[in-house]
């Protein structure tokens, strides 16, 4: 035991003053001081990591041996006597690399790290996923008969120290609760990212399958900010098929009245010569599912930026164009009746009036101002 606290100090030797400073500004003197779970030590930085022992674990060891555990009582504020804890920091710049351009990782310095190779699994259906096997890294399950939430994994970011010089947020360190990559190694394969089943079991539940509570108190928008609920990107050549997809029973597909927009009152925003089509079909594919409307139609209303225009086509003939001070119909225009100013001016047909002749000219100018008022053309 002494030899591994000489070792241990030795390690620690080579950390410079500002170094042991940065440490303790941390909240970690200890670690800075005795190097306490020093877990690895490279030329670009230190990772450090603290447990309850006050020495190194196995980041992956279950520290209660008896394979189950029960904890009856409320425990005092920072006692973790009776949970695996560790605290684990990683310091200096360049420990996690030094990327001149993408994006790396450096899994040497994470605090758990987990390589699963497989070729196992099972999916018995050549034409769908039925008779299929699930393989998780981690698997967590909560039998919950109390109050409150049951979370199998919750997290929390804070993020802070801008870099210097930025001028665009995308510059700025980014706090993320849950990222990856899904990549395909073969034709065919099936890119999955996210995918979760809510089952009532029979009951009368409320169930809401995505939540992002938004707090922004601050709207001044520097280095370009924005905030985004959700962001779809296609970021390559081929187009992907569709943003969003609905399937099954829904009653609403997209419903914002219960949302306060701002003075724009922008709840659909599309920019010119976009289209919204309404006599859409999506094509059944072999298994029966409807995945994106591969057929769109000729039935579409969008705005025409060139000659300024709202335009009307139906089956891809033009019937209607409104513009800011004319509206035409391209087509015949039927309706009970017209009103200019909101008073009636041309209505049904009336009855045919024979030609005039001899002394019948006044019954028949009678008969032409009462088919006028009629119509609504001059007062009663």
């Amino acid at each position: 035991m002494e030899k591994d606290k000489t070792e241990k100090q030795e390690a620690l030797s080579d950390i410079s003053l500002s170094r042991r400073k940065l440490l303790a500004s941390m909240g970690i003197a200890g670690v800075a001081l005795a190097a306490e779970g020093l877990l690895a030590a490279g030329p670009l930085g230190k990772a450090y990591a603290k447990s309850k022992k006050n020495e190194v674990q196995d980041c992956c060891s279950n520290p209660h041996d008896s394979g189950s555990f029960a904890i009856n009582a409320k425990p005092s504020a920072n006692d973790f006597t009776q949970v695996q804890n560790q605290v684990y920091t990683i310091a200096g710049a360049g420990t996690a690399g030094t990327p001149a351009d993408g994006y790396i990782y450096t899994p040497e310095i994470v605090p758990h790290f987990v390589t699963l190779n497989t070729n196992a699994g099972h999916n018995e259906s050549l034409s769908g996923n039925g008779g299929r096997t699930g393989m998780p890294v981690y698997r967590t399950v909560i039998n919950h008969a109390g109050q409150g939430d049951a979370v199998c994994f919750n997290g929390a970011v804070w993020i802070g120290g801008t870099k210097p010089g930025s001028t665009h947020w995308l510059a700025n360190p980014a706090g993320v609760l849950i990222n990856g990559d899904v990549m395909g190694g073969a034709d065919g394969v099936y890119l999955n990212p996210v995918e979760y089943n809510m089952v009532d079991n029979g009951h009368d539940i409320a169930a809401v399958g995505l939540v992002i509570n938004s707090h922004r108190t601050v709207g001044i928008g520097a280095k370009s900010a924005v905030w985004l609920g959700i962001r779809l990107q296609s970021v390559q050549q081929e187009p992907v098929d569709a943003g969003i997809s609905l399937a099954g029973t829904h009653k609403v597909g997209l419903d914002f009245t219960a949302t306060i927009f701002t003075e724009t009152k922008a709840a659909v925003a599309l920019k010119a010569n976009d289209r919204i089509y309404l006599n859409a079909a999506s094509t059944p594919d072999a298994t029966g599912s409807k995945w994106y409307a591969d057929t769109p139609g000729g039935t579409w209303i969008d705005y025409d930026g060139t000659g300024g225009m709202l335009r009307c086509f139906v089956e891809n003939e033009p019937v209607m164009q409104l513009k800011a001070d004319a509206v035409a119909a391209t087509k015949p225009v039927e309706a009970p009746y017209y009103r200019v100013n909101g008073m009636k001016v041309v209505g049904s047909r009336q009855a045919a009036i024979a030609d005039a002749s001899g002394q019948d000219t006044t019954l028949k100018l009678n008969a032409v101002l009462a088919a006028l008022r009629a119509h609504g053309l001059i007062a009663t």
